[in-house]
């Protein structure tokens, strides 16, 4: 009997906090939206210290970064990230959804190397290595070499890197192959670039779902054509 009163009492707190999460986090998100900043700063850190779960800590250290983000207020924004990837009530899957929206919102900005370091950072973290979280994270620091640095090598070692993992999603296969063909193709390595979009292509034929195929097929056509003529 005592067994079950210690369980229902540790259940009515549980859905207590719950309580308490949703209203805090909602009246964070209205201030946000209101560009109430300051408000949704003191209810988002109040949203952290409340959260039951991974996911609830995810959302408050969301919606924090993204108000610091809307007052240009980087450096804080930067230590916010830097002490919830240390959060160890944050589960890896997590810490990585985190890494990933502060990399997908830095990487094309002044911050490009603090994004960029913030993925290197969980790129390790044991998790699904065939989940669209953990190719999000590879194909972020391969479009960060390949668009903002240059360095196109890179860009395919991470690509490669990713497609030696098992049972990824023949989607995001071939996402990492159009990006090494766009790599090669911008070295100017036409044969490579043509060999890497035609194998984009068959793994886009693998795909369930409708997907758009005219592009990629186009670009084959015309470095066939390319090769054929000997440009």
């Amino acid at each position: 009997m005592k067994k079950i009163f210690i369980i229902f009492v540790l259940a009515v707190i549980c859905s207590a906090f719950a309580a308490d999460y949703a209203s805090i986090i909602a009246e964070a998100k209205a201030a946000a939206g209101k560009k109430d900043h300051a408000a949704a700063l003191l209810k988002f850190d109040e949203a952290v210290n409340t959260a039951a779960t991974s996911a609830q800590k995810l959302e408050a250290y969301t919606g924090k970064f993204q108000t610091l983000n809307a007052m240009n207020k980087a450096a804080e924004a930067k230590e916010l990230i830097n002490n919830a990837l240390e959060d160890e009530s944050l589960n890896e899957l997590d810490a990585r959804r985190l890494a990933n929206n502060v990399g997908q919102a830095y990487i094309w900005t002044v911050h490009c190397e603090f994004g960029l370091s913030i993925l290197k950072a969980v790129k390790d973290l044991p998790c699904p290595y065939y989940s669209n979280e953990y190719f999000s994270t590879m194909n972020l620091i391969a479009m960060t070499y390949l668009s903002r640095k240059k360095d196109y090598p890179t860009a395919i070692t991470i690509m490669e890197e990713y497609l030696a993992v098992k049972n990824i999603h023949p989607g995001n296969a071939a996402a990492a192959w159009s990006n090494i063909g766009l790599a090669y193709e911008r070295m100017n390595k036409k044969a490579e670039a043509l060999a890497a979009y035609k194998t984009s292509l068959e793994f886009m034929n693998k795909v369930t779902y409708k997907v758009d195929k005219s592009s990629r097929e186009k670009k084959i056509r015309e470095l066939g054509a390319e090769l054929k003529s000997g440009k």
